[in-house]
């Protein structure tokens, strides 16, 4: 048993009693993990639950090769338009018993498909989701929730009216890690915050190969405004989710410039995008990605008028302003071994949580919500409030102008 797996089972076995949307991953809780493992908690007597995967290009294979390894789920059908995606997928389901789609209606017919993954291009999502709702099925559906404002709104109406559980992909919010820094913000130890700076940088030129060429929009759907919003929407979209999380709130305007100046290969999608957010409360966020320039490539920076925080992938740095007039002030909470003479400006200490394998705290928590019939702290509303500040954000690209939150979910 390989050790990511031995990870997921021990967790998913501790949450079979406490929904995994209500907790926030300390390392009290990581110990209890490992205890429950010990104690050999048992969660195959509860009904595995088939999941049907909508779209199984990158993602959505990646998410089947990970709930190989979550006890309570498997993987009962794939859906995708392009045959060869179907047979790329294959080597990602470990067991045969699972049926093969190529319309996601029948897939949502199935009888066996007790859930729904939506794995496609951004722009089918809520159609899709839609039809989901009416399948009356549970709806995992992959970032960013919906292309535009009304159509975030009328989701959100149709997942509030049906009653289903609706998750959205933004799995950082399951990440231990993710949970433990908002804890911090939220708890004042960085005091005020006024400001985030956030980034997620390549130096590619994200086009995928195409076999024919007559499929090029279809594979490289990411960089056609039809289909995609582009960096703002692939890769700033978990930030934006973040910071909305962080601040329990939504930003009141959105300001920002991008542009095609690198990649000059046809693609109508934005290859470097600058965006400002404004919230309620003064604190301003600003998001940058490129694709010329990888340098940090994905990075966080919280600063508050006490303390910071610089947040990459998988790791995450606390700093303070000011040394304390006391040396001796006691263990950081959660910061192991740190003392506030050791939290420095030039000395930032590390936060000990793990920040790996967010995707597959994400389906956990997936499957945790629907065996206690509750919305995961990623629901349909957070994920539509993303979507519009990610709408809000292109066309103040487009337009050079200030847009305004209007949207009917604030």
């Amino acid at each position: 048993m390989n050790s990511r797996r031995r990870f997921i089972q021990s967790t998913a076995a501790l949450l079979g009693a406490t929904s995994i949307a209500n907790s926030a991953f300390s390392s009290t809780l990581l110990q209890g993990v490992k205890q429950s493992a010990t104690n050999g908690s048992n969660t195959n007597s509860r009904k595995t639950i088939g999941v049907g995967i909508i779209g199984v290009g990158s993602r959505g294979a990646g998410l089947a090769s990970v709930i190989n390894d979550i006890d309570g789920m498997k993987v009962s059908a794939i859906c995708d338009t392009l045959p060869f995606r179907l047979e790329e997928a294959k080597p990602y389901i470990k067991h045969d018993d699972y049926k093969i789609y190529s319309d996601y209606r029948r897939l949502l017919e199935d009888k066996s498909v007790d859930a729904v993954i939506i794995a496609t291009p951004f722009s089918m999502h809520a159609n899709m989701a839609l039809d989901a709702i009416s399948s009356n099925k549970p709806i995992y559906c992959e970032k960013t929730l919906s292309y535009g404002i009304a159509e975030s709104e009328k989701l959100v109406k149709a997942v509030e009216d049906s009653g289903l559980i609706f998750q959205t992909g933004h799995q950082h919010r399951n990440s231990p890690l993710v949970q433990r820094v908002r804890r911090y913000v939220q708890d004042g130890y960085l005091g005020k915050v006024l400001k985030i700076e956030s980034q997620w940088n390549r130096n590619a030129d994200w086009r995928r190969p195409v076999p024919d060429p007559s499929l090029e929009r279809q594979i490289n759907w990411r960089m056609y405004r039809e289909f995609s919003g582009g960096l703002a929407a692939e890769l700033c979209s978990h930030q934006i989710d973040f910071v909305n999380w962080i601040s329990g709130s939504h930003p009141t305007r959105v300001m920002g410039i991008g542009g095609i100046d690198y990649w000059k290969d046809g693609r109508e999608t934005y290859d470097n995008v600058n965006f400002l957010t404004e919230y309620a409360s003064g604190m301003k966020a600003s998001y940058t990605s490129l694709t010329s320039n990888a340098k940090d490539n994905r990075k966080i920076t919280i600063l508050g008028s006490k303390g910071s925080i610089i947040m990459h992938a998988e790791t995450a740095y606390i700093y303070s302003e000011t040394l304390p007039e006391s040396a001796d002030m006691g263990v950081v909470d959660g910061v192991s071994g740190a003392t506030m003479n050791a939290w420095q400006q030039d000395k930032g200490v590390a936060i000990e949580e793990d920040g790996k394998d967010s995707t597959a705290y994400a389906l956990i928590a997936f499957r945790e919500a629907i065996a206690n019939n509750s919305q995961p702290i990623s629901d349909v509303k957070s994920g539509a409030t993303t979507a519009v500040v990610v709408q809000m954000a292109l066309d103040a690209m487009d337009s050079g102008s200030t847009q305004v939150w209007t949207s009917s979910l604030g």
